[in-house]
C-alpha cells in the first residue's frame, strides 16, 4: 500500500513540475513537500526490514542439537538446531562458529572450529532445523568419539 501511495506521490510530483500551469514559487512549494513525503515514505517502508546488531543478545540463540556426518574427504554435513530465546526479536542473519572436539580421553580436546554466516529467519520463542556442509580438514573420516557443538558469534536481527 505504501508502495502504490509512493508511486501516486511521484506522479503528482510530476505532473506539478511539468503539465500544470501553476506559478514558480507555488511549484517549488509543492516540489518539495513531496519530496519530504516521499521521502519519508521510503524511509517508512524500509526501517523495520534492515537487520541490526545489538537487538538481540548472542546469548538469546540457543543450540539444541546438532549432529554431523562426513560427506566426502575433509566435508562434514552438520545437521543443527538453534532456538530463538527472544520475545520480540526476530534474528535474519548469524554468525556461527561450528566446533569438533575429540572426546576420546578426558577432558575433551577441540580439534577444529569453522565460522560460516547463514542466513535464515528465526521468528521469536521458535526452533529452526537446518543443516550445512563444511570442510574441517584436522578431522579424519574414520575419527570417532567426535563431538560437535554450535555457538553464535553474532546476530542480526530485526523486531
Amino acid at each position: 500500500m505504501i508502495r502504490l501511495i509512493i508511486f501516486f506521490i511521484g506522479a503528482v510530483l510530476l505532473w506539478i513540475l511539468f503539465v500544470s500551469g501553476m506559478s514558480k514559487r507555488l511549484k517549488i512549494i509543492l516540489s518539495l513537500s513531496m519530496i519530504t513525503i516521499l521521502i519519508a515514505g521510503v524511509w517508512y517502508e524500509n526501517y523495520g526490514e534492515t537487520p541490526r546488531n545489538g537487538l538481540l543478545a548472542t546469548e538469546q540463540i540457543v543450540s539444541c542439537g546438532v549432529t554431523a556426518e562426513h560427506s566426502y574427504r575433509s566435508d562434514y554435513k552438520i545437521r543443527f538446531c538453534l532456538m530463538n530465546k527472544s520475545k520480540v526479536a526476530t534474528s535474519k542473519r548469524l554468525e556461527l562458529r561450528f566446533v569438533a572436539f575429540d572426546c576420546s580421553s578426558q577432558p575433551c580436546k577441540k580439534i577444529e572450529s569453522v565460522i560460516k554466516e547463514v542466513n535464515f529467519e528465526i521468528a521469536p520463542e521458535q526452533q529452526v532445523k537446518s543443516e550445512a556442509s563444511l570442510a574441517f580438514d584436522l578431522l579424519l573420516p574414520n575419527q570417532y568419539n567426535i563431538e560437535w557443538k554450535v555457538e553464535v558469534v553474532s546476530v542480526k536481527a530485526v523486531k
